[in-house]
């Protein structure tokens, strides 16, 4: 009959002709063979541009439905899960080469075609015969091993742009989802002429101090690899892609019965800062501390001790240092000295927070061990060198955070006297030369202290202030929150009181109470400090001091983060919040007010929490931050993706932009999301563009490696 015509009428004859009666007896009326409906499809398949003709569209709908309403008597045609016949914008695909959905925040259309949405209504076909709802994570991975084996065949064996872009995209993916990689899971890295290919990830590198350092593990002939520059450093961090510091301080596992050789993961291995807090109560006066080390010097058989205050201050480049926070450590300090060797007995009870280690020598009791700790009152980071190692302390983990793998052993333990130690990382060293005949330079042929020279240096005002919020309910709760302050609710929490329900009805009464009271308590509590700044009460308060940081908070916390930008941005429905100061006038975020450099400058406030920002507030402020002509702040434009581009729903590197009206631009497909977006008075007004272009954006030329 000729009512299907749009399911069958390629391929079976139709009449209109005959009387109903007749129809009926002839079984025109009864739906057509399931093989016909797809030797139709077939014919479909061979129309000239299928996209620009309605009546394609139209058919291709009706033998969908037609399917799906009587999926039974297609059930026998195994063929058809091999059989391309699943419309995808510009082919026909089989039901294994695409899915219903990429996962959230994850565009894979260069690896895997997606069900185009207007199809989406015959789900139940489409998954009835084998079109997955999506990809699994183990497939997600597979994807980054198909690309590498690809590159692997290539000669030579490097990427292209798309590959690179998808790499990282399902590496931001997993790690914004927390999903579990394994060593071998391939990462982009550096190749040569500035191109790229993919390694494992156990055989990466991040290379966080000059490149030269790269020649001394070529000597110890490693296997290494650079991860790729585009990658960012919080997800190096989550892929615990190890450091090039790290990597030339620890070039092997120590070894037993071995001299130290590089960097050893050595600290104490209690629950250090609660259990230091409370060895601190007993130890509650300053001359503890000379008490305490004196008795020391004395238990350890020494015959002098003496102590020498340090007011200098050393400004050396960080990359110079064992870490970027080591530069907090390299100001005024209290060095002590005896002339005794550490032994190794000392060196096992140095980490041991109060332990039990003298009970059998009660004429020790004062040796390294409980005592020692009264040091904590006015340093956080002390450090001993004694013979030929070096021990540094920091139970905080905050000035050591690149080498020490776990806040168990909060610590490191190295021999200062390596050549390339004292090469790469002179700064870490300077401030030892001279102090009590200690001279660790290479010119030193002993490589060894003959005493035990102790490094105290003075708690700094940003040491202070960099203190981890906590949670509480009612009492205290033992969770790190990572804001800079202190937030008390009403949680519900586990038995144990160790964590926030994270699942189920508890945790979305925990988001609730997060998004609502606590944000509102939050910005309450910023405006009251506002006003006692305005009153004089406080001096030189940075309005953004207090303000929560994405990267560094907690996960149960993220939505507090991300429900305070939001309120921000919009000043509270409709009421303004006064929150911005360039340190004479307040104002809401919509008035035009100069954002002062240090708030944009401050840890990267602004950049790091771009995405928690409404997509016209974070043109704002980075509009605004490309105007202020600041090099502190253009460093900060060209390290974190914070443009927009067309046909992308991500923010870009100012280095991956392209001018829209530059001669490059007829190189690239909008779909590559790198084409400038934005308005004449904007982001493309002639200024900016300029600007950007300054910054890196490609305009009329090509780099190298582009080409």
């Amino acid at each position: 009959d000729l009512k299907y015509s749009s399911i069958v009428g390629y391929v079976m004859p139709l009449t209109s002709e005959l009387t109903g009666h007749v129809c009926k007896h002839l079984g025109l009326y009864d739906p057509p063979p399931a093989e016909k409906v797809l030797e139709n499809l077939s014919a479909l398949r061979s129309m000239v541009n299928p996209n620009s003709d309605f009546q394609f569209k139209t058919e291709l709908h009706s033998i969908y439905k037609f399917m799906q309403d009587n999926m039974t008597n297609f059930r026998d045609l195994r063929d058809t899960k091999c059989f391309p016949w699943i419309w995808n914008k510009s082919e026909f695909v089989c039901p294994g080469d695409i899915v219903l959905a990429y996962p959230p925040e994850l565009d894979l259309s260069p690896y895997i075609k997606k069900v185009p949405e207007e199809f989406l209504q015959y789900e139940n076909l489409l998954t009835k015969f084998g079109v997955k709802k999506t990809l699994s994570d183990e497939e997600i991975g597979e994807i980054l091993h198909g690309i590498k084996q690809r590159i692997d065949c290539r000669c030579p064996p490097h990427g292209d742009s798309t590959e690179l872009k998808v790499s990282i995209a399902i590496l931001e993916w997993m790690r914004k989802n927390e999903k579990h990689l394994k060593d071998s899971t391939p990462v982009p890295v550096m190749a040569q002429n500035q191109n790229f290919t993919l390694q494992p990830l156990s055989k990466t590198v991040f290379c966080d101090i000059s490149a030269e350092g790269l020649e001394d593990l070529k000597q110890d002939n490693e296997e290494f690899y650079v991860i790729h520059e585009e990658v960012l450093p919080l997800t190096a961090r989550w892929l615990k892609v190890p450091f090039l510091s790290t990597r030339i301080l620890k070039p092997q596992f120590i070894q037993a019965e071995q001299e130290f050789f590089g960097i050893e993961q050595c600290g104490q291995s209690e629950p250090i800062t609660q259990r230091i807090k409370n060895i601190l109560k007993e130890y509650d006066e300053e001359s503890d501390i000379f008490k305490e080390l004196l008795q020391n010097a004395e238990d350890a058989g020494a015959t002098m001790c003496k102590f020498l205050l340090d007011f200098r201050k050393h400004r050396d480049p960080p990359e110079t240092l064992f870490d970027d926070g080591m530069a907090l450590c390299n100001g005024p300090c209290l060095w002590i000295f005896n002339n005794e060797l550490f032994s190794q007995e000392d060196w096992k009870n140095i980490v041991k927070v109060g332990s039990a280690s003298k009970e059998n020598k009660v004429k020790m009791i004062g040796k390294f061990g409980l005592g020692f700790n009264a040091v904590y009152h006015v340093s956080d980071i002390p450090s001993i060198l004694s013979g030929n190692t070096l021990l540094i302390l920091d139970p905080n983990v905050t000035h050591l955070e690149k080498h020490i793998n776990s806040k168990g052993n909060p610590g490191i333990k190295l021999d200062p006297f390596q050549e390339r130690l004292y090469k790469r990382f002179p700064g870490q060293f300077k401030s030892y030369e001279g102090i009590f005949d200690c001279d660790l330079s290479v010119q030193n042929s002993k490589k060894a202290y003959n005493g035990t020279l102790i490094k105290l240096p003075f708690r700094t005002l940003e040491e202070a202030n960099n203190l981890i919020g906590q949670a509480f309910c009612f009492l205290p709760l033992s969770i790190e929150t990572g804001l800079p302050v202190h937030i008390n609710g009403t949680f519900a929490v586990t038995s144990n009181r160790k964590g926030l329900w994270e699942k189920g009805v508890k945790s979305e009464w925990n988001r609730a109470l997060l998004k609502d009271a606590v944000t509102s308590a939050y910005i309450t509590t910023l405006l009251v400090l506002k006003e006692m700044a305005q009153n004089g009460h406080i001096e030189n308060y940075p309005f953004y001091a207090f303000w929560p940081d994405r990267e560094k908070a907690s996960k149960a916390f993220l939505p507090l983060v991300e429900s305070f930008y939001s309120t921000v941005a919009e000043n509270g429905n409709g009421k303004s919040l006064d929150l911005f100061s360039n340190g004479n006038n307040w104002c809401s975020i919509d008035k035009e007010l100069h954002i002062p450099v240090l708030f944009l400058c401050q840890h990267g406030i602004v950049f790091k929490n771009l995405s928690a920002v409404d997509t016209h507030n974070s043109s704002v402020l980075v509009l605004n931050a490309i105007d202020l002509n600041d090099p502190a702040v253009d460093d900060l434009l060209k390290s974190y993706p914070c443009i927009p581009t067309q046909k992308c729903q991500m923010l870009q590197f100012i280095k991956r932009l392209v001018n829209p009206s530059g001669k490059v631009a007829c190189l690239y497909e909008l779909e590559e999301g790198r084409i400038l977006e934005g308005t004449a008075d904007g982001f493309l007004s002639p200024k900016r563009i300029h600007r950007l272009s300054d910054l890196g954006m490609l305009s009329d030329r090509l780099p190298l490696k582009d080409i």
